[in-house]
């Protein structure tokens, strides 16, 4: 893996999102490098474009599209255990909190993507091309529309 130049306000940005000490690990910079650049840069301070510029293992965006990545993984993964446990609860509930059990099913169905799994791919087939006459085709009770695509 080749070193690339790494600005240091992406730098200051990832350690804002993730924290010195993870954004050393994961840029392979020393920890105590980036509190001194923080102090002498004024990172606690509004931001300051500079053009210094650091040699790292990995791009500064590319970690940060990781971390979000992780984040949300850990993210889908508590709210399936909330979800789940929710749901174990909901099975003593009255009627009167149905909305609060409606609430956790919808969350789990966001979670779980139950909506993607359901529904089929709508699939559009030209039967003139199969010589069969359009209007004697029937679907479900229903007769296919002979005037073609709207």
């Amino acid at each position: 893996m080749t070193a690339t130049p790494v600005s240091k306000e992406e730098v200051r940005m990832l350690v804002k999102d993730i924290g010195y000490t993870e954004t050393s690990k994961r840029l392979n910079i020393k920890r105590d490098t980036l509190y001194q650049w923080a102090r002498r840069f004024g990172w606690n301070k509004p931001i300051v474009h500079s053009q210094q510029t650091v040699r790292t293992v990995r791009p500064v965006a590319d970690t940060h599209a990781d971390v979000i990545a992780e984040l949300e993984t850990q993210t889908r993964m508590s709210l399936a255990k909330s979800t789940q446990r929710l749901a174990k609860d909901s099975e003593s509930v009255t009627l009167r909190d149905s909305k609060h059990v409606k609430n956790v099913a919808q969350t789990a169905a966001i979670v779980h993507k139950w909506e993607a799994k359901q529904s089929a791919p709508n699939v559009m087939v030209n039967i003139a091309l199969l010589g069969v006459d359009p209007g004697e085709v029937r679907v479900e009770g229903t007769t296919v529309d002979e005037s073609g695509p709207a």
